[in-house]
This record gives C-alpha cells, sequence and structure tokens, in this order.
C-alpha cells in the first residue's frame, strides 16, 4: 500500500473464506473490475486485523468501510450508516466489529481531524459457512451496492 494521501478510502472488509461475510471484499472485486484506478482513490481490502485500518485512517480525507451487516432480510443495501442497532450490526469474526475499532481510533490522539468515516453493506443473515460463495441474494446487493459506488466515485470526478 502506498503511502501517499487519498481524497478517498473505500475498503471492503470481511473474510471471502465465509461465505456471505465476504461482502466487502465482493465488492472490491466488483469495483475494481469495472471501475478505472482514480488519482487520490484507494480501493483496498482488510481481511486480517480490524485496527489495521490506522494506516488509511492517517492518510485519508474521508473513509467509506464496506462491510456485510447482520439484519433481516438478507441483500437489503445499506448506505452511509455510522450508528447501527444491536439487531443490525456490521459483522465480526474478530474480537470488535469495524464501528467500535473506529471509535476507539476517534479517541485516540491519531491524527487531526479524524476523518470522517462510515459504513456501506449489504445485510446478510447467518449462519456464516466456510468455503461458500455469497448467496444469490446478497450477491445481488453487492452488485448493487457497486453500480451506487460508481456513481458516488463519478461524483467524486465532477468538476465543482
Amino acid at each position: 500500500m502506498s503511502s501517499g494521501r487519498v481524497r478517498l478510502a473505500i475498503v471492503g472488509i470481511g473474510n471471502p473464506e465465509v461465505g456471505d461475510d465476504g461482502v466487502g471484499p465482493a465488492l472490491i472485486r466488483c469495483l475494481r473490475s469495472r471501475q478505472p484506478q482514480r488519482e487520490g482513490v484507494l480501493v483496498t481490502t482488510l481481511e486480517g486485523d480490524l485496527f489495521g485500518i490506522s494506516e488509511i485512517v492517517e492518510r485519508a480525507d474521508r473513509i467509506l468501510l464496506v462491510d456485510a451487516i447482520l439484519a433481516e432480510p438478507a441483500g437489503e443495501v445499506i448506505e452511509d450508516a455510522t450508528e447501527f442497532s444491536p439487531e443490525a450490526r456490521p459483522v465480526s469474526q474478530h474480537q470488535t466489529d469495524i464501528v467500535t475499532v473506529m471509535r476507539t481510533l476517534e479517541a485516540l490522539p491519531l491524527t487531526e481531524p479524524f476523518p470522517p468515516w462510515s459504513v456501506w453493506g449489504v445485510t446478510i443473515t447467518g449462519p456464516l459457512r466456510v468455503g461458500q460463495d455469497l448467496n444469490e441474494v446478497v450477491r445481488r446487493g453487492v452488485e448493487s451496492l457497486c453500480a451506487r459506488l460508481e456513481d458516488l466515485l463519478r461524483e467524486l470526478d465532477a468538476p465543482s
């Protein structure tokens, strides 16, 4: 990962080896297949330690985190959220979820100002299963979210 400043980071979170938890990486694959690399935009995945996001926080002006959201019905697109109820929350195969990680990093003297961030995602229902692809309704949600983020990237390119 290069160390330059970016105006927008789109970060796919999840484990593609655990079925529907792979929403984030699937979305990143979709964006990369449809969109050219843009100057000042980082499109990447975070599949391990969620605190690895700190490297991105230090150099991004804005962060969009893309994750699977545990809620019903499956396949619904969530845009630009920062608050979640216990019934609808980002999935975590780790000790904590990405919202908790971001709130923790905000409280640290990591960078000033802390970049605005939000979670975008697709709803999934459990249980998660190892070694399976996204189910069909979740895959369609990823396609829909990919199209929405393509629109957002085009807006970013538009002259002010």
